[in-house]
Order: C-alpha cells, then structure tokens, then sequence
C-alpha cells in the first residue's frame, strides 16, 4: 500500500501505461502512453475486460483490492492492436485509490505500428524492451537467412547449368581426344612406314657410291662428284634416322633392362671416331656402379645426340678439342654430364635448342631434330636435362633420371 501519490509526472515516467482508479473505478489519471491507446477512457468496467484473475472477482474497488497481490491481466475492449495488458493494483491510502502498473502484451514488432506506438512509449525499464530488441533482431535473421538462401538457391541453379555444359564440353573434347589419339597413331605408323621403306634403297644408293671408284677407273673429278653425292646421301640417312628416332620414342611402351654404361658410352667413342677427320679427344669418369636399369635404346639415342653434338660442333681453330664425360650411379638416380670446349651456344640461341626442326648453326649439317628428341626421350625416362654454354668457350649438357629397381 502506497500512502500517498506526491509526484504525479513522476509516475508518467516510470510508468507510462499506468492508470488510477477512484473507489468508483472511474479514471482519475492515466499515463501518456495509455492515452494513445485509451484517448477518452469513460471506466474501467467500460474499457477493459477482466482476463485474470478470474474465478470470484468483480468490477468493485472492495473486489480487486483484496486481489493486488496477484497479476493482472487486461483486455482493452476497444483496442484490437494490443491484445492484453498485464501489471498489478497498488492500494492508495489518501486518498483512496488503486494504482494500475504494467506494460501493453505485444509479441510481435508489427504490433508497435497498428497500436501507434514505438519504443520511447515504454520505459526504460521495460522488460518488453528488450523483448522487442530480440524479436527485431531475430526478425533481421530470419530476412537475411531468406536473402542468402534465395542466393544459394540462384548460385546452386548456376552451378547446375554449369556443370551441364561442363560435362558436354567434357564429352566433347574426350571424342576429339579420342580421334586425335587416332590420327596421331596412324601418323606414327606412316611416318614409321615410310622412314623404313625410304632407308632401304638410300643404303643401296650409298653402297653403290662407294664401289664405283673400286671397280670403275674414274677420274679426280668423276670421285668429287661421287664424295658430294654420298655426303648428300649421308644427310638424308641421317635425317630418315632422327625422324625413326622420334616415332619409336613416341610409339614404343619403355623396355627396362640391366646394361653398362661404359660399354654404351665407348661404343659411341668408337661409332664417332670415324665419322670426322679430325681428332677429338673423348675421355669418360664414372662414380659408382657401372651397371644400371633404364630404357638402353632410348639411353643410347640421346647420348648418341649429344655427344655427337659436341664433336660436330667443335671448335675448329683449337688443336685440343676435347669431349669429357662424367656419370654419377647412386642406385636410385644416374647423372650424366658432357663437357666440351666447342663454339658453344650464344645467349640468344639457348631457349630455342630443344625447339623441333630449329638450327642454331649452319656451320655444320642437321635437322634440327636431335635435341628436340633428347627432350623428348628423358621426358619418357623421367628424367630433366639442363645445358650451360657461352659462346666460343663451349656447352655443358646434363641429364638426371631415375633408376628403375
């Protein structure tokens, strides 16, 4: 029980929906934010309906007197935006009267704008406050989780699109893989074939050269002749064999067997020191095993190319020339480097060695072949090649590859 209300304003703002009754329960005060709801309230029986308590109480000062101990649920008969009002009775002793407290039941912000009303209506003690500030909040989510599900939903729409045309382009270039496949296979083949069938009647044409002077008299100008056309017949050989080279790489499945290196790289020695007129000294150092596992042919064919590279392309106003080469055998990994003190390579020239048909010189003959199937043969090995050169003072070719077990 309160004795007496001294401060009218004060109850406006700790509690803007309050009310005072008189013992008649007519209105005597109400607060500001009541009368948005309730602007011309005639009585309490008139504007509001007794939700609770409910069972024995009646509309008499006597009645909800004996009942302020208890919460108080109100229907406002004439407001449809706010539902309930809920708060307690307070007795006032001078005068006599009964002190309604309590805050509007609103669950949802839509409320706020159908009843007129806005947060600064409420005090600032308002648990509904905080309420609102969550349902706002949660109202927020619920939008943005709206918003990034019709973007998952649009991005899922694009995705599936996309993934239709990636399985037709898939589709599509499988079938041009497929043909390409083919048409490469029969290029192989034919290239194989006719490489074959051209070398057969080149190596009777150069047999024939070279007996002509032996069972013919000819002259020093008929033997001219003769030595230009085996030599024109020689590149041709040379070249049928590179372009034979290229195609086994290409064609052939790798064919590991147990060789010696040293035997491999003498014999190159050999095959060499009758190919030029002029002396190159070959020298060969190893470390390690001597035996190794690898392709041989494939082997072969690249160290055929590259040490035949360094006597082709020697350097003719040296006395000394020289080609050295080291191999490193660790059981796991094969080393090979051959050094020269050849014309080398000029800066500009490097990049381009290991490009198909490219010549960096025309000092000597070639295809332009031999060190585009090097790359190619120690990519089918596994392995790397690099190259060091400067020009006038020679090249250093090294190639690394696995060893197979």
């Amino acid at each position: 029980m309160i004795k007496r209300l001294s401060d009218p304003q004060l109850l406006d703002v700790l509690f803007p929906f309050h009310f005072i009754l008189d013992e008649g329960l007519a209105f005597v005060q109400t607060g500001p934010s009541l009368k948005k709801l309730l602007p011309d309230p005639i009585s309490f029986e008139h504007d509001f309906k007794l939700v609770r308590p409910g069972l024995g109480i009646q509309y008499s000062f006597e009645s909800i007197s004996s009942y302020t101990d208890q919460v108080f649920i109100l229907k406002p008969k004439s407001v449809d935006a706010v539902s309930m009002i809920k708060g307690q009775f307070v007795p006032v002793e001078e005068p006599k009267q009964l002190l309604f407290v309590g805050s509007p039941w609103i669950m949802h912000e839509d409320s706020f704008a159908k009843a007129g009303l806005k947060i600064r209506d409420f005090a600032i003690h308002d648990s509904l406050i905080d309420l609102l500030q969550h349902l706002r909040v949660q109202q927020m989510t619920v939008e943005d989780m709206n918003q990034v599900n019709k973007m998952l939903t649009r991005k899922n729409e694009e995705l599936v699109s996309l993934n239709k045309e990636m399985t037709a382009a898939r589709h599509d270039l499988e079938l041009k893989n497929s043909e390409l496949q083919k048409i490469n296979s029969e290029l192989d083949r034919f290239v194989y074939s006719i490489s074959h069938d051209l070398r057969s009647p080149l190596l009777s044409i150069k047999g024939m050269l070279q007996l002509i002077p032996i069972k013919e008299k000819t002259t020093d100008g008929t033997n001219k002749l003769l030595k230009m056309a085996e030599k024109s017949v020689n590149r041709l050989d040379q070249t049928i064999q590179e372009i034979l080279d290229y195609s086994r790489n290409s064609r052939l499945e790798l064919k590991i067997t147990e060789f010696s290196i040293i035997q491999m790289i003498e014999g190159i020695f050999a095959d060499l020191k009758y190919s030029t007129e002029e002396n190159v000294d070959c020298t060969l150092e190893i470390s390690g095993s001597t035996k190794i596992k690898s392709d041989k042919y494939r082997l072969e064919t690249l160290l055929k190319n590259i040490i035949g590279n360094a006597v082709k392309y020697r350097n003719r106003e040296v006395n000394n020339a020289w080609v050295k080469v080291l191999v490193k055998n660790d059981k796991t990994n094969c080393t090979i480097s051959v050094a020269d003190n050849g014309i080398g390579i000029s800066e500009k020239t490097l990049p381009k060695i290991f490009d198909m048909f490219y010549r960096g010189s025309n000092a000597v003959s070639g295809t332009g072949l031999g060190l585009y199937i090097c790359k190619e043969i120690i990519h089918r090995l596994g392995g790397t090649m690099d190259v060091e050169s400067k020009a006038g003072k020679g090249s250093v070719f090294s190639i690394s590859f696995p060893l197979s077990n």
